[in-house]
């Protein structure tokens, strides 16, 4: 794909945008939504191979677009115009997220220390299941003991 990019987007903290141009048609669309006709005109950018022989103009472009805008709102335009983009959602917002949060995503789990927290579960399902839990993952050394004895090793004292 080209353009295959994330650049950076306006916000009050770190904002992102990414954006695929999955096909020559997409390519167009998205040069178009940018304000960039001369792009999408350009016979030499027309093509994948086109594109990735001026990657750097062509992402230097889409970073100038993409800098005074929000990234949802960013998004939200090149998708309705059938480019493939999105936001990139900082890990603390993720647990607001309304499609993980009615599809399931999140659990609680409890693990020392920190107690009931909610952890991810598993992104993939078998037969329409998410894989559960077996137990919390394991604080820094917590099983140095026992793989150390499975390996025949013996803790020194002293």
């Amino acid at each position: 794909m080209a353009p295959c990019v994330v650049v950076p987007a306006a916000g009050e903290a770190e904002a992102w945008l990414t954006i695929a141009a999955d096909s020559d048609a997409a390519w167009r669309a998205l040069a178009l939504a940018i304000g960039r006709p001369d792009l999408a005109d350009d016979p030499a950018l027309a093509t994948l191979a086109g594109r990735k022989a001026r990657e750097d103009e062509v992402e230097a472009a889409i970073a100038a677009w993409a800098a005074g805008k929000d990234p949802l709102t960013a998004a939200t335009a090149l998708q309705a115009a059938g480019v493939a983009a999105s936001p990139i959602i900082a890990v603390h917002d993720l647990f607001a997220d309304p499609h993980l949060q009615d599809c399931g995503y999140w659990a609680v789990q409890y693990r020392r220390y920190v107690e009931d927290h909610f952890t991810p579960q598993p992104p993939f399902r078998f037969d329409g299941a998410r894989p559960t839990f077996t137990r919390a993952a394991p604080l820094l050394g917590e099983h140095t003991e026992e793989v150390l004895a499975e390996l025949g090793i013996e803790r020194r004292t002293g």
